[in-house]
């Protein structure tokens, strides 16, 4: 989980496909497939993208919601791995 800036928008980590869009515990989830790997995006607010959708780096998928956490996934099929290196600090 991150916390973000009030207001921020999540961004996807790289190109991509968005594979599903869907709300858990009231709040919005978004799934983008990199070919092998997956970027999972929760806790969004609202949403910018749909499935299918072809999206590029950086692109807006949706805003951050009121509490500023974004839960964040990296994973290579259903293993996740540690996102860290995607990130500079």
């Amino acid at each position: 989980v991150f916390k973000t800036e009030e207001g921020a928008l999540a961004q996807s980590v790289s190109d991509g496909i968005v594979s599903a869009v869907f709300v858990y515990g009231g709040k919005y989830s978004v799934i983008i497939r990199h070919a092998e790997y997956l970027s999972v995006y929760s806790g969004l607010e609202n949403v910018t993208v749909k499935r299918d959708q072809k999206v590029s780096a950086l692109h807006p998928i949706g805003k951050v919601n009121k509490e500023n956490l974004l839960g964040f996934q990296w994973r290579k099929g259903k293993n996740p791995i540690n996102p860290e290196n995607l990130f500079s600090r």
